[in-house]
């Protein structure tokens, strides 16, 4: 599309440029977050002087409601891809044309079902969005005076709307849909390394894995009674049981539950033990380093380790650094880190980090490592 740059939407004067399009990133939970704004600035005029408020109701209410229209909508779109891991058969709708805050609030009644953790915020954003669509599903209300057939006006039967009490409400309910988002994001973290089984997510199946015993599985374990149990409340078939289990079994994390320890590549305790007094010896140091005695001892020490065990041990601290990774992204980080110089890594990741030994060890915990986890028992 041809960029507009006529007298009003010039970017000319650049205090005042507003950044939109591909400049922008803009997604529809930019847009949300736009009207939400609008809706408390206009909020705030109106109930500063009364003079504005006959007038400022019909676009701080539509404001309002466009507001909810896009984060109902946002959701749809994450629990589309949701519904899609669980089930790769699941079709998604490909246009979500309708404005009715009802039918989008259904279609997400209906898409969360898979994912109990939805209850509770749906629930108390439903409560919310009912009063809305009870006043104005069509978008429609605060945008015209008149229907479209131009016999009848808006809101003949309600008279007035205090602002004051629509500003308590919504507040409360910005609350619920920012917490709404807050649970798309942390599943969307979770969903996204597509560790499920027959329709099971990844907390169901890390939640499996933690009622299983420990290894051997026998009957003195009570193997056959617990999986009995985890096959009613799941409503498992045996053949699903069973997929689930060896899903299970292969996961570095979830099988460290019950003894079954998958090892790490390229770092062994040995390796891990003189990593770690290099660096203490390292950091004990006062650092009396010019910049160049500096990279002539990052460089003896980098000849001390392969490239593998530096991209190995780079990963754990990275993992164990930031709440957002998952075991599953080690392989991935680790890949990454293969590309870097060996001083690269030393340098910036490993030396100059006087916590890098506790994520370390936290990214052993994360990837069910507890022989590694040794080494560093003390951090």
């Amino acid at each position: 599309m041809t960029q507009v740059c006529n007298k009003t939407f010039n970017s000319s004067n650049p205090t005042y440029n507003a950044c939109v399009g591909e400049n922008g990133g803009a997604s529809i939970r930019t847009y949300a977050s736009g009207y939400k704004e609008s809706t408390a600035i206009l909020l705030k005029k109106a109930l500063r002087n009364s003079a504005y408020l006959d007038i400022l109701v019909y676009p701080i209410v539509y404001n309002a409601r466009h507001y909810i229209e896009l984060s109902l909508k946002s959701t749809i779109e994450y629990l589309d891809f949701f519904n899609k891991v669980l089930n790769p058969k699941f079709c998604a709708e490909k246009n979500l044309k309708t404005h009715s805050l009802k039918e989008l609030m259904n279609k997400i009644k209906v898409l969360s079902a898979v994912e109990p953790r939805y209850k509770e915020v749906v629930e108390c954003v439903e409560d919310f969005v009912s009063d809305y669509y009870e006043i104005d599903d069509s978008a429609e209300t605060f945008r015209f005076p008149l229907f479209h057939n131009g016999m009848k006006k808006h809101l003949e039967d309600q008279g007035c709307i205090n602002l004051g009490d629509f500003a308590d409400q919504f507040s409360k309910m910005s609350e619920q849909l920012d917490l709404l988002d807050t649970v798309n994001d942390c599943l969307n973290e979770e969903y996204r390394v597509e560790t499920v089984a027959c329709g099971l997510s990844r907390d169901v199946l890390q939640q499996i894995a933690q009622k299983l015993p420990t290894l051997p599985w026998n009957r003195e374990s009570l193997f056959d009674k617990i999986a009995e149990e985890i096959k009613t409340q799941y409503s498992l078939s045996a053949n699903q049981f069973s997929k689930v289990i060896d899903k299970i079994k292969t996961h570095r994390e979830f099988s460290s539950y019950f003894g079954k320890e998958i090892a790490l590549e390229d770092l062994s305790v040995k390796r891990l033990r003189y990593f770690r007094k290099v660096y203490e010896n390292f950091r004990n140091n006062k650092f009396p380093f010019t910049s160049e005695e500096y990279t002539t001892e990052i460089s003896k020490l980098s000849k001390k380790f392969t490239l593998k065990e530096l991209s190995a041990i780079a990963a754990l601290r990275e993992i164990g650094s930031y709440c957002g990774y998952l075991s599953e992204d080690y392989d991935y980080v680790r890949s990454k880190r293969l590309n870097e110089s060996k001083d690269l890594i030393l340098r910036f990741e490993l030396l100059q980090n006087k916590r890098t030994l506790v994520y370390i060890k936290e990214g052993l915990k994360k990837t069910g490592q507890p022989t590694l986890m040794q080494v560093l028992v003390d951090c």
